[in-house]
């Protein structure tokens, strides 16, 4: 069944784990972002923007200065980021300013909603939600992803409710109410953006 409209057309920015010299794992994960973008395009009601690495930013820019100059680079109606969850999403500057450029506040701009999503590629393991090192896979019962494998800013905002983390599904409909919940929470939850930005890749 096809899901009702949205009340607000989404336009969703894609946060990607990208880097000139990537490793085999990361390569494998660049297959499923370019899937990933490439479904969202099909339709119009989820218009897919262009993942940006950090380094399309001016040589040399400051740390401060990066999360206005990220936003300056989105289209000026992005409603969503999506962060697409592969195996070096954890330790990148380029993922952890994306993150931070979304959740708008000290940088003057509304926050987006926010979602992560488990890549195919993705080679930690989903565990049982017995360890409290563990997030929970809001599509998948009783199953989570360790806490260590994906963004710090992302994790501060799951824990307050702010976002929420998914496994993968190429199902528009599907990722579309996601799009939706998360442009709820918007009016109902302040994110936490108060972690320092990363000044280099971990």
């Amino acid at each position: 069944m096809k899901r009702a409209a949205v009340s607000k057309k989404a336009n969703i920015y894609i946060s990607f784990s990208i880097d000139g010299n990537a490793h085999v794992s990361e390569a494998s994960d660049r297959v499923y972002r370019d899937r990933f973008e490439a479904l969202c395009r099909t339709t119009g009601e989820i218009r897919g923007s262009e993942s940006m690495g950090w380094s399309c930013l001016p040589s040399g820019i400051a740390v401060e200065d990066a999360c206005p100059a990220i936003r300056s680079r989105w289209p000026q109606d992005v409603t969503v980021t999506i962060v697409l969850i592969g195996n070096d999403a954890w330790r990148r500057r380029s993922v952890d300013w994306d993150i931070a450029a979304s959740l708008g506040q000290p940088y003057g701009h509304s926050s987006c909603g926010l979602i992560g999503i488990v890549l195919p590629s993705f080679q930690g393991k989903r565990y049982p939600l017995i360890p409290h090192d563990y997030c929970y896979l809001e599509n998948q019962s009783k199953a989570g992803v360790s806490r260590r494998a994906l963004p710090e800013r992302f994790v501060r905002n799951l824990e307050n409710g702010f976002a929420r983390l998914y496994e993968w599904s190429d199902d528009l409909s599907v990722v579309g109410e996601w799009i939706d919940e998360a442009l709820s929470r918007c009016d109902r939850i302040t994110p936490d953006n108060t972690l320092p930005l990363f000044r280099r890749d971990r």
